[in-house]
């Protein structure tokens, strides 16, 4: 066994970052052993002195978190009954403060509610002229007087710089001019007036009456030909095949109706008295003439006519008569010659249309119009026995009456 190293005194420095021990003797069994046991007693005590130090480092830590959790337990406890302590103190002043017959707040609120109330009182005051009532009430008259004087001011006829008098000042210089032209025109309109009177017998029993019932014809023939898609083309003043100017107008039916192919009417416009046969000689060379497939002679009155009813017709010529600005028949006739042209071409497969039923359709509208006619005699001449009557009876109102005058001379004259 080696001698034993005398023992000095223990001496421990401590640098920055290193750690000096001389002279320390350790006699813990533990230690000892460790030491003794490894193969480098100066590593081992090295790990002994590192394992020792975080012990002690740990266990400083736990012992700190232990007394800052104790700590922070007994805080709360604290805070806990200060808070209970603070919410009780503030819960009696509440009550104290808020209690509906006791509480302060409620008496000093009643208090203000009484004092406002009386204020409104007395503001609102519709008695008082220092209320505020009083005052709105002397505003809205005001303002009411104001706007009375303005709409016055406004509509007065008097005032120069009324808006009223201005606008009728302007209206009539306005209306000056115009109605000086209009009176021009209506002197000169007078004028025209009594010459047409004057010429009117002259024009009755001349050519020149043909001429315009023609245009007449024209005007409601091209209205009804816009309906279909037709045209309508007044040519009584030009030649045709045959060299004459039979036939006053002549309409070309819409080609969509027709199959494509050019097919046409044409109408005999007549101001005077035709008999059945002449009627029939002018249709023929209107026909002729023309190229059509069916012609309508128009005349202006029913006694002008060679019939008795307003549309009347036979194989592919009829008889129209256009008067009092009943176009009625005239739509009827129009109808019945597209019907009698059309029904020449059924052969094209483009027509479609259902020539039997057409023609059960324009026999009807002709018995229409016939019974019309008949009502509408029927009406003239009850008119005309109506007026007959009325006169009959003014007559013997007048009797009457010069027999009453005759007996009350007789009275007085029995009473002498």
């Amino acid at each position: 066994m080696a001698d034993p190293i005398p023992i000095r005194s223990a001496n421990v420095v401590v640098s920055a970052d290193a750690l000096l021990i001389a002279d320390l003797i350790e006699t813990d069994d533990e230690v000892v052993r460790l030491v003794g046991a490894s193969s480098d007693p100066v590593e081992a005590t090295r790990r002994c002195l590192r394992v020792g130090a975080r012990s002690v480092q740990a266990a400083s830590a736990a012992i700190d978190n232990e007394t800052v959790r104790n700590q922070f337990d007994r805080l709360t406890v604290e805070f806990n009954s200060s808070v209970e302590g603070a919410v009780a103190q503030v819960l009696n002043a509440t009550t104290g403060l808020l209690d509906d017959e006791t509480g302060s707040l409620a008496g000093a609120l009643n208090g203000h509610r009484q004092q406002l109330g009386e204020l409104l009182d007395a503001q609102f005051d519709p008695d008082s002229k220092q209320s505020i009532m009083g005052k709105v009430d002397e505003l809205l008259s005001e303002a009411l007087d104001r706007q009375i004087r303005t709409i016055r001011q406004a509509v007065s006829l008097e005032a120069p710089d009324s808006p009223l008098r201005v606008m009728k000042t302007e209206i009539i210089a306005g209306f000056v001019a115009p109605l000086a032209e209009v009176g021009k025109q209506v002197r000169e309109l007078s004028e025209k007036i009594a010459v047409n009177e004057a010429i009117a017998p002259v024009i009755e029993i001349s050519t020149a009456k043909g001429f315009a019932f023609e245009e007449v014809v024209h005007d409601k023939v091209s209205t009804i030909a816009a309906a279909h898609g037709d045209c309508a083309e007044m040519c009584g003043n030009e030649p045709g095949a045959t060299g004459s100017k039979k036939g006053d107008e002549v309409v070309t039916l819409n080609a969509d109706d027709t199959g494509g192919a050019e097919r046409r009417f044409v109408l005999e416009a007549k101001a005077r008295k035709l008999t059945p046969r002449a009627t029939r000689e002018e249709l023929e060379a209107a026909l002729e003439n023309r190229s059509a497939d069916a012609a309508i002679a128009v005349f202006d009155s029913q006694a002008k006519a060679p019939s008795s009813t307003p549309f009347s017709y036979s194989d592919n010529r009829a008889i129209v008569v256009l008067s009092d600005d009943d176009v009625a028949p005239l739509q009827l006739g129009y109808m019945w010659a597209r019907w009698v042209v059309r029904r020449q071409g059924t052969n094209t497969e483009a027509d479609k249309l259902d020539l039997e039923r057409v023609g059960g359709l324009i026999s009807a509208a002709q018995q229409a119009i016939e019974r019309h006619t008949t009502i509408k005699r029927g009406h003239s001449q009850a008119k005309k026995g109506i007026d007959q009557a009325a006169s009959q009876v003014a007559s013997l109102v007048t009797e009457v009456q010069a027999a009453l005058s005759d007996l009350e001379a007789e009275l007085a004259s029995a009473d002498l």
